[in-house]
């Protein structure tokens, strides 16, 4: 009987690996996966089965699948699955018409998100179209589709592939996407992109622009701060030195900005992967990555950045400057802006397996130790920036380092009470909330839920000590959460789930929820709509880059004392605003420029920060003379 047992596993198993299509690029090196958080693939919480069907699965979508769906979703799932009413316990379906897979999301600016995705057998001819799609949809405030059901296509070219899609706000309502395909039967992947405005049309040219002709994927974006993008990519085309790292910026109207097929950023004899980045804050963008066997070494993986300035021009040492000199293996890097003009870097140290920082100012001289900051644990996930510094996240743990390179909590904040958990993401806001989500096989050794947490600037958690309850609706392969803030102290959240009954991933939907600042999830039975009128601080400054004078403008939902002050880079305080009562309603407040002795401080980045007595909030100003 166990033989016949035995057959029977090794039978299922080489019929999963026969559906699965792994390969897509023609890059020589191994084919890892970007938001890879561990050694292994199971770190990301994805099943072997799952993840190869992650790379890419070209098989028919069976009707029965579809029947189970339509007849048992709103009852065995319980989510809205058509026209949706609003937020929804458990979330709300997004897209559910076809394969929907890997979402990304990003603020709409207005308290609501936009999320993008990759999907197949979307149309009439559903059963032979194998070929991935890109797709998008914005979700307001209040859980309400603002575009079409089902989202708007981004790109959908009959025939090719067009997936792993990268995201930012174009600051007016509207997203900047960038992604791979094959189309064109070339035989390997090519970079494009596309703008939606805020009512979902097409800004660029009906399938995106190209961004790079040569072989090239593996895409990251960052804002230029003129409603435009710059592009990081891995590019082949040289065999000569391997793969290598491009960069290419994409005014607001979809012209490519910089030469033809982009700049390099890294053209050394080794293999790069991985590009990261940021906002330089003055139309540039610092770029990071992994190099592996530079100068003929053989063995080593090390970390490198470059700023490119808003011209195309590499502004540091040619082939980017080396993050940590140290022997032994950097990995996963991921990066924010910091308050100098560069970026604070995060990478994995394989020697002793602990998360390392470091922060570069605009000259690409490094601010702390020279082999980075030990931030006292493996926080191999994200960092994002908070108060003159950044915070670092993996699945159950956070960290906080300040602008001068120190710890500021300890051995880390336990997130949930644990050490559990699987794929994750992370963000932050302008109160300087640090956000994490992830999801979690806590009930199930089969079925993963996706749980939410909050710290505040200090480290203390600010919802349920073990996590906030997002989805626990025991569906198979709820999994790759991703988020965002809705500027009001809380957050937005997508991933892709399965369908009910079924212990494996074969027909993801994409589903989103809104987790309210005190930790409420959308759709609670009397939860007000309009949460604003419950806000204790807004606050808004303009211009901004300003040329002297700068306007901020505060609302408060009640009478109460008030601190208004703008600091330096260092944190160091430069002029008092306000130190005072001040009635509930709506203010405005003018800075010209100068510190408190009346002298006249110098271009660079500084921060307004609204200090109230349950709270407060940071905006950057940005001051150009």
């Amino acid at each position: 009987m166990r033989k016949y047992i035995l057959f029977g596993l090794l039978l299922l198993i080489f019929c999963a690996v026969t559906y699965a299509q792994p390969a897509r690029r023609l890059f020589d090196y191994e084919q890892r996966n970007p938001d890879e958080v561990g050694n292994n693939k199971s770190d990301r919480g994805l099943t072997p089965g799952e993840w190869a069907n992650e790379r890419g699965d070209t098989r028919p979508k069976p009707e029965l699948w579809s029947t189970i769906i339509d007849s048992q979703r709103s009852v065995a799932i319980g989510r809205t699955v058509s026209k949706t009413p609003g937020w929804q316990p458990n979330g709300i379906v997004v897209c559910d018409t076809s394969w929907a897979w890997l979402p990304k999301i990003v603020s709409d600016g207005n308290s609501g998100a936009i999320i993008c995705w990759s999907e197949q057998y979307r149309g009439a001819d559903s059963v032979n179209h194998t070929t991935w799609d890109i797709y998008a949809q914005r979700v307001d405030s209040a859980g309400h589709f603002v575009w079409q059901s089902q989202g708007v296509p981004v790109c959908s070219l009959a025939n090719w592939n067009s997936t792993y899609p990268a995201m930012i706000s174009d600051g007016k309502g509207g997203a900047i996407i960038a992604w791979e395909d094959d189309r064109d039967g070339l035989f390997y992947t090519r970079v494009f992109a596309q703008r939606l405005d805020s009512l979902g049309n097409r800004l660029w040219s009906e399938n995106g622009v190209l961004v790079c002709n040569q072989m090239s994927g593996y895409v990251d974006i960052c804002s230029d701060g003129h409603g435009g993008a710059i592009i990081a990519y891995v590019d082949g085309r040289d065999a000569a030195t391997s793969d290598n790292i491009y960069a290419q910026g994409i005014d607001s109207a979809g012209n490519p900005v910089w030469q033809i097929d982009g700049v390099p950023v890294c053209t050394a004899d080794s293999i790069q992967f991985w590009p990261h980045m940021c906002s330089n804050g003055n139309g540039g963008a610092v770029i990071t990555w992994e190099d592996d066997y530079r100068n003929n070494s053989t063995t080593g993986e090390d970390v490198y950045v470059q700023m490119v300035d808003s011209l195309g021009n590499s502004k540091w040492s040619v082939n980017g400057e080396l993050i940590c000199v140290k022997a032994g293996m950097q990995r996963l890097a991921k990066l924010c802006e910091n308050n100098f003009g560069g970026a604070i870097i995060k990478w994995n140290d394989r020697t002793d397996s602990n998360t390392y920082a470091q922060s570069i100012d605009s000259q690409g001289n490094k601010i702390w130790d020279s082999n980075g900051v030990d931030l006292q644990g493996g926080y191999s996930g994200y960092i994002n920036s908070l108060l003159f510094g950044g915070g670092v996240t993996n699945v159950y743990n956070a960290q906080r380092v300040d602008s001068l390179g120190n710890i500021k909590w300890g051995t880390g904040v336990l997130l949930h009470g644990d050490t559990s958990g699987g794929h994750f993401d992370a963000t932050s806001d302008d109160f300087d909330n640090l956000f994490v989500v992830w999801d979690e096989k806590r009930s199930s050794p089969f079925y993963a839920d996706q749980y939410i947490q909050k710290v505040g600037i200090d480290g203390d958690l600010l919802w349920n000590t073990t996590g906030v309850a997002v989805c626990i609706l025991q569906v198979a392969g709820e999994s790759y959460p991703q988020i965002t803030n809705d500027g009001l102290g809380g957050a937005v959240c997508t991933w892709h789930g399965g369908y009910p009954g079924s212990l494996y991933l074969t027909y993801p939907d994409i589903i989103a929820q809104r987790i309210y600042s005190d930790g409420t999830p959308g759709g609670v039975l009397g939860y007000p709509e309009d949460e604003k009128r419950n806000l204790k601080l807004f606050m808004n400054v303009f211009p901004n880059p300003s040329k002297g004078r700068t306007e901020v403008e505060f609302s408060l939902a009640e009478q109460a004392f008030i601190e208004l002050t703008i600091y330096n880079m260092l944190g160091q305080r430069v002029r008092t605003l306000v130190n005072s009562y001040k009635t509930a309603g709506r203010h405005k407040i003018s800075w010209d420029g100068r510190d408190n002795a009346g002298n006249a401080i110098s271009s660079g980045v500084y921060f307004c920060n609204l200090k109230y007595s349950t709270g407060y909030i940071n905006k950057k100003i940005i001051l150009v003379k």
